[in-house]
């Protein structure tokens, strides 16, 4: 799986691994959607990988490998949801659902605000689809655990499950914590 901007750094220490956590934070893809000011609009995986060896081993040099993965997943929102109807919207803002005057083209302000809106659809509709591969996966997986469905999982539907795939089935512990603001009861 190709992803762009990924790097891959070498730690030997607690410290070390927390300054490359918040530099990645620093680099996190954040904006604007329908309910906050400051929203995150990307996934994020860092993934940890535990390398021992034993070059003591009586039957020869051993190498075991564990890989952490702590991911926190972009927030959904809906995007059928009339701008108007958000707390973000203010007066004079672009509104994608006025019907187009016929004055001239928009100012550069509204013309920005109308291209921040097709980013945040755009942003927000692959949010949903990463999202959506990976309830399938978990789906799947507990249908095939409990021998209810086809044993196929489809971890290639998207770049998110193809990373998460070792850590989703076979011989790993998972644990989700989920986080929901009750105020989006909608959204979640």
């Amino acid at each position: 799986v190709y992803i762009e901007n990924v790097k891959q750094r070498k730690v030997t220490s607690a410290g070390g691994l927390v300054r490359l956590r918040e530099r990645g934070d620093e680099r996190r893809h954040m904006g604007r959607n329908n309910e906050h000011e400051r929203a995150s609009r990307s996934h994020t995986v860092l993934q940890i990988w535990i390398i021992k060896k034993d070059l003591l081993h009586p039957s020869g040099a051993l190498m075991q490998k564990v890989v952490l993965n702590i991911v926190d997943l972009a927030g959904s929102e809906t995007s059928y949801q009339p701008y108007k109807a958000t707390k973000m919207v203010k007066s004079g803002d672009y509104d994608p659902y006025d019907k187009p005057n016929s004055f001239g083209p928009l100012s550069p302000r509204l013309q920005q605000q109308k291209t921040e809106f097709q980013q945040r659809i755009k942003e927000g509709a692959n949010i949903r689809k990463s999202l959506l591969a990976l309830v399938r996966c978990i789906r799947c997986l507990a249908e095939a655990y409990h021998g209810d469905g086809d044993p196929y999982i489809p971890y290639r539907d998207s770049k998110l499950t193809r990373i998460l795939s070792p850590s989703l089935g076979r011989d790993c512990h998972t644990l989700i914590i989920c986080t929901i603001n009750p105020a989006e009861y909608k959204e979640t």
